[in-house]
């Protein structure tokens, strides 16, 4: 499906979605723009220099998320069972050397989404090796943290013991059954230029606080192991997004 608009052409692209429900998803997606819905063939994706992607996920298997990373689109959105795209999701940040990445909570903790992110940007900048894995471990606490305490709203747990692990387990699947709770939505946008990556990291929790002087009483093994990987680490307004710079 391509989207007429001047100097760039968007892709919309699903799997597991019926091709008359990406059809809706695009006129409600766009309308707002002005602009006009093209359908063609829903699932090829035409590659051009000068177009942003968008493609939407409607199944969550690991394969089929492996699938959904193997190409390179600007954009990645599940869309879960009852879940509504927004009108405004994407429009305002898709842009050439950036990437937005979202996914329902219930996802991030059911999957490796990091390690998916971390493999498909290397494959849209050859990054090598090292970066590669420094990029998923750093995801991997984000998104941890985003899930399990942003959007789940679990505190902290004492995890050191085997009943504690129990018990942070049940805990998770006693939020994961909440179905507002595990449909909310955390997003990773990854913009570069030739000298840096920076990771901003956006869940509907209440915020995250970078000073110590509020986590009385927590382990702060996250946020030590991810500051000594990157070049800053800092949280905008109400700690909302995080945000994280990495040299190239």
């Amino acid at each position: 499906m391509a989207l007429a608009k001047p100097c760039q052409s968007y892709v919309l692209c699903g799997d597991g979605i019926p091709n008359l429900f990406l059809s809706d998803i695009a006129r409600n997606l766009f309308a707002c723009h002005g602009c006009e819905v093209r359908i063609e063939d829903i699932f090829k994706y035409h590659e051009q220099t000068d177009s942003l992607a968008l493609v939407v996920g409607g199944n969550t298997k690991s394969n089929s998320l492996a699938a959904l990373f193997a190409r390179s689109f600007s954009g990645y959105y599940e869309l879960a069972n009852g879940n509504e795209l927004p009108k405004d999701v994407f429009v305002n940040g898709l842009e050439k050397n950036s990437v937005i990445y979202s996914f329902v909570t219930k996802t991030v903790c059911q999957h490796s989404v990091a390690q998916h992110i971390a493999n498909n940007i290397s494959l849209k900048l050859a990054l090598n090796q090292d970066l590669q894995e420094k990029i998923e471990l750093v995801l991997h606490e984000t998104l941890a943290n985003a899930a399990l305490h942003g959007n789940l709203e679990i505190g902290h747990c004492a995890k050191d013991s085997l009943d504690g692990l129990e018990a942070f387990d049940t805990e998770v699947e006693k939020k994961l059954s909440n179905d507002g709770l595990a449909k909310r939505r955390i997003e990773v946008r990854i913009h570069w230029d030739d000298e840096i990556l920076k990771l901003k990291i956006l869940d509907q929790g209440s915020g995250f606080s970078l000073s110590k002087d509020n986590w009385d009483g927590m382990p702060w093994r996250g946020m030590n192991l991810i500051s000594s990987q990157v070049v800053s680490v800092s949280a905008g307004e109400n700690g909302q997004p995080l945000t994280i710079i990495l040299k190239r």
